[in-house]
């Protein structure tokens, strides 16, 4: 398969899943929380709908996210949309000054 890197704005619109994109790229979140996140926002999956996902094996069925991996995703989407909030905000603010800005949303920490 031949894959080809894109910014992330071609991917996608949605200003919450390019910061999630973003906060993934850094290497730093829990994979299956990461990939929670992405399935809630980008496939719009409730939270409810991913705690019942499940891991279907010959013999048993497991579930797909354990509870922890879940609320870290939750907090890595919340933190995706303060990101896009606050990146909003600040763009509105630039163009009615008539400035330019440049992506800059600091970091956030993840405990």
């Amino acid at each position: 398969m031949t894959y080809k890197l894109i910014p992330v704005e071609e991917f996608t619109k949605d200003a919450r899943l390019q910061e999630l994109c973003k906060l993934v790229g850094t290497g730093r979140l829990n994979p299956a929380s990461a990939q929670a996140a992405a399935w809630h926002l980008s496939n719009k999956m409730s939270w409810q709908e991913l705690a019942q996902k499940q891991v279907v094996r010959s013999t048993s069925r497991t579930p797909y996210f354990s509870t922890a991996q879940l609320q870290f995703a939750q907090r890595i989407v919340g933190a995706a949309t303060g990101r896009a909030r606050e990146l909003a905000q600040k763009k509105a603010k630039d163009q009615k000054s008539g400035q330019t800005t440049e992506d800059k949303a600091p970091p956030r920490k993840f405990r």
